[in-house]
């Protein structure tokens, strides 16, 4: 049997169960597998940390010392305890020149991408993007990234499996169970996105204490330079704005719960926690049209409005407000389709498959095909790993 490696980025401001992690206990329980590990990346986000590595228009600009370290750490396994399969979580991160270990001809590498082409492409997050030929697999979360991917590497390697989210963890309680007369809304988190809109439309709908709206996750935002001093005391000065600093994951959970409507208007997107999480909870959902957003919500289960509009998104909150009957349905949709489509055992059983395949695929092609695909990995790599080990590693 297989043996996995899981390399994964951990930021503080995660919750314990939010998050693409949750893929390695689901994956347990699904089992085949002779041992699963993980290989945890802390980081804080400094950006100090990422200042003295190499070119970044060669590798990539969330590429760390500690990814770095993790790189030449699985190069170094003894074949003993080396994995036949290393899934890098978080590739904009963590994986680049583990496209250059050569030799390694029952070695199957995988890697996961989350953010949008659009950002990818002007963050040049991919670097020079040649270290995804070294990949047998690449996971994307939804369609749109499968295009832009496949202008780097071949597109039957390719596979779109959507993010999941813990439906037994995330599930609905007692809507509206807030204190107060009004309805409360929830806006969670700051990764994409589009603050100014929601102040700007929370503003425009001009309802006072008719509403509260609970903000989540502004002061990581803060921290991560996300959002400025103006946009927060703009945001604290809404009408009914209850700001949660640090707020613990069982409160998270209650605001899902207990509140009427998530109101989270975006830049861009591709998976969105937040957005999975409120839905495994029953909880309407108000939030940007993008074909993202479409590909996991559906078109029934939400109100969408157009990308970039404040006056749109108003008048979106402003008829989910108005119909408790289509907010009931609305989370009942919400729920069914979490559970049918995002439930983390269904989401680990698809990784499954691609990893078998991967490994087949990988003895059928014979050592000498192989040994070709390992040269040519090696190919790819702008600068040896030993050439960054006295500044990476320091």
């Amino acid at each position: 049997m297989h043996r996995i490696e899981f390399v994964r980025t951990h930021y503080p401001h995660w919750a314990a169960r939010s998050g693409y992690s949750a893929l390695i206990p689901a994956l347990r329980a699904v089992g085949g597998f002779h041992a699963i590990e993980e290989r945890l990346i802390e980081s804080d986000g400094r950006e100090d940390e990422r200042l003295n590595i190499v070119d970044h228009d060669v590798v990539m600009p969330w590429y760390t010392p500690a990814s770095h370290r993790a790189e030449i750490e699985l190069a170094a396994a003894p074949p003993s305890s080396a994995p036949t399969l290393i899934h890098f979580m978080d590739g904009e991160h963590d994986y680049y020149y583990s496209a250059g270990l050569a030799g390694r001809t029952d070695l199957v590498l995988v890697a996961s991408y989350h953010q949008p082409p659009a950002l990818v492409d002007a963050m040049g997050l991919l670097g020079d993007g040649r270290q995804l030929q070294g990949l047998d697999r690449a996971i994307v979360l939804c369609e749109a990234q499968r295009a832009h991917l496949a202008r780097r590497m071949p597109l039957e390697r390719i596979e779109v499996i959507p993010h999941g989210v813990d439906v037994e963890a995330f599930s609905p309680g007692e809507r509206g169970a807030q204190s107060g007369a009004g309805l409360d809304l929830l806006c969670v988190g700051f990764w994409l996105r589009d603050l100014e809109l929601l102040a700007e439309a929370i503003e425009a709908l001009g309802q006072g204490d008719a509403l509260r709206l609970h903000l989540v996750g502004l002061s990581a935002g803060v921290q991560r330079g996300a959002i400025d001093r103006e946009l927060l005391a703009r945001l604290r000065a809404l009408p009914g704005a209850i700001v949660h600093p640090q707020i613990s994951d069982a409160a998270l959970l209650r605001l899902y719960r207990e509140c009427d409507l998530l109101a989270l208007p975006l830049r861009d997107a591709t998976a969105n926690n937040a957005l999975l999480e409120a839905a495994a909870c029953g909880l309407p959902i108000v939030t940007t049209d993008l074909p993202a957003t479409r590909e996991y919500l559906g078109e029934e289960g939400a109100w969408l409005a157009e990308r970039g509009s404040a006056e749109a998104f108003a008048e979106a909150l402003g008829r989910a407000i108005g119909d408790e009957e289509a907010r009931a349905r609305s989370g009942r949709v919400l729920r069914e389709r979490m559970a049918l489509r995002n439930d983390w055992r269904k989401i680990a059983m698809r990784h499954a498959e691609v990893y078998r395949s991967a490994l087949e695929e990988s003895a059928a092609e014979g050592k000498a095909v192989r040994s070709a695909r390992v040269r040519k990995r090696a190919l790819c790599t702008a600068l040896p790993s030993a050439a960054l080990s006295s500044r990476a590693l320091r």
